[in-house]
């Protein structure tokens, strides 16, 4: 009897290094576009925070001042979320491409697990917006 075999005892070969980096490439660049436009919505409500006060116009002034409260804490939950997703992408990214260059398994198992907790994140969510739309069709 053969004891302590790995029970998926396989290795990468060059086309699945390509495809890695290639995945790694990508989910690099879409982590740092959506934490540039995160950090841009930020910017816009600090430099806007006054005129927003004034879009609610018909609202008097104490409670266009809490809508525009409430709004932004809305605004800050969502792109804290989204940030922390776009933590796990590029943590992801950068793991599995120092992983395939190092050639390190527990460095691209690390890699894979960040991309799964983005997946799940973003399943958690998606269930969520599922069940948004499907109540607002009632």
């Amino acid at each position: 009897m053969e004891g302590n075999k790995p029970l998926f005892d396989f290795r990468i070969d060059e086309e699945g290094k390509e495809e890695l980096t290639e995945l790694a490439r990508w989910t690099k660049f879409q982590s740092i576009a959506v934490l540039t436009m995160i950090v841009l919505v930020i910017l816009f409500f600090l430099f806007a925070w006054n005129r927003l006060g004034a879009a609610f116009s018909t609202v008097d002034g104490d409670e266009a001042r809490s809508l525009v409260l409430i709004l932004a804490v809305i605004v800050l939950v969502i792109g804290t979320v989204i940030g922390l997703m776009m933590y796990f992408l590029l943590r992801s990214s950068n793991r599995i491409r120092t992983a395939i260059q190092m050639q390190d398994r527990q460095l691209l198992n690390k890699g894979l697990n960040d991309l799964r907790i983005y997946f799940a994140i973003f399943g958690v969510i998606s269930i969520l917006a599922l069940f948004s739309n499907l109540i607002s069709l009632l």
